[in-house]
């Protein structure tokens, strides 16, 4: 119930203009534990938070019908989660969509011999992906271990994005560091700040035809889902690659989690033991709660965290950062704070 309240109040928008099939409004219900509808529930849409006895669950707009088909106990809480208002200014703090690509473009300007700057695809409002190589000698493919760090595949969760943007400024201008010179020189980045351009330009949590990216992914049971166009070009890049670790940040919760999401079982003993150490790691400074995505919170099918350790058994975590999605300015360097000690701790670690 902590978030509750910033769930009902989070209602921001960017004044970036562009076409767009706004299928966006979610609503927020309350449904009782006990409802016989819930297993179903868990599997077609996002729980957002739980109490003793209830859960709570963001549905889009569109399908409020068939969710309420579903459920049996349902109450609405909240009609739409955002204000569309027009015209309102982007958070101090946070930087839109043409910023974020402008400071990764100096990235690569500033330190050539260490950021690679690269496209990896389109959205499906043909918005650029990109993700920043960072590394010694940046453009020999070699032997060290590819880590893989992503943000804001919720267009909302803006705090996601200002981290690694703010992490990378510190990091890269710092590199006579002892510390930032072996990562440097012993480790290949992979960061791609904005999964979900369509959404975040916006500051709209799904994709542009209403699509939780988060829920878009292949997993055991469902193999052959087919993903939304960003996540799709995301997993084509992933398999391009042989990434050992990766981590993508959410907001918010304060919470380290790995596999699996999908369901209550474990990982196999070795996995888990190395994903609880890794954890711990990451934890120490931040106090960040630790454990398995369908434990700690809920089910959670057809996310990035089961797909990357799935298929190819990277060292997965999710991340959810801070305790709101866009945190005041004043919040933000200690929410940063935060993200970097949990990616130094990650990136140490393999």
């Amino acid at each position: 119930m902590k978030n509750l309240l910033i769930m009902l109040t989070f209602a921001i928008t960017l004044t970036h203009s562009y076409a767009y099939v706004d299928k966006q409004d979610i609503s927020l219900y309350q449904v009782a534990k006990s409802d016989i509808g819930l297993k179903q529930i868990t599997m077609e849409f996002e729980i957002v938070d739980t109490d003793e006895t209830n859960v709570f669950i963001y549905v889009p707009t569109f399908r409020s019908k068939h969710f309420e088909a579903i459920a049996k106990t349902e109450k609405l809480l909240k009609s739409s989660i955002y204000n569309d208002q027009k015209g309102l200014k982007l958070e101090k703090g946070y930087r839109n969509f043409d910023e974020v690509v402008a400071k990764l473009k100096e990235f690569e300007t500033l330190y050539p011999q260490t950021v690679n700057l690269e496209k990896y695809g389109e959205s499906a409002l043909t918005n650029q992906l990109y993700y920043l190589k960072v590394s010694h000698n940046v453009h020999i493919d070699n032997k060290k271990p590819k880590l893989l760090i992503t943000a804001a595949t919720h267009g909302d969760e803006l705090i996601t994005t200002e981290s690694l943007l703010r992490f990378l400024e510190n990091f890269l201008g710092s590199q006579g560091i002892e510390r930032h010179q072996e990562i440097l020189n012993n480790y290949q980045l992979y960061f791609i700040p904005v999964v979900n351009p369509d959404g975040f330009m916006r500051q709209r949590r799904y994709t542009a035809d209403g699509t939780d990216p988060n829920r878009s992914y292949p997993y055991p049971l469902k193999p052959n889902i087919e993903p939304v166009k960003c996540i799709a070009e995301e997993i084509a890049f992933f398999h391009s690659q042989n990434f050992v670790g990766s981590i993508d940040f959410h907001a918010s919760g304060e919470m380290i989690m790995y596999p699996w999401a999908y369901t209550y079982d474990s990982p196999i003993a070795g996995d888990l033991a190395k994903f609880e150490s890794i954890g711990k790691k990451m934890s120490v400074k931040n106090g960040y709660k630790i454990g398995q995505i369908s434990k700690i919170i809920y089910i959670a099918p057809a996310s990035s965290v089961d797909y990357f350790y799935w298929k190819n058994g990277t060292i997965s975590y999710g991340i959810e950062l801070a305790r709101s999605k866009a945190p005041r300015a004043k919040k933000i360097p200690e929410i940063v704070n935060e993200a970097s000690t949990i990616l130094y701790s990650f990136i140490l670690s393999f």
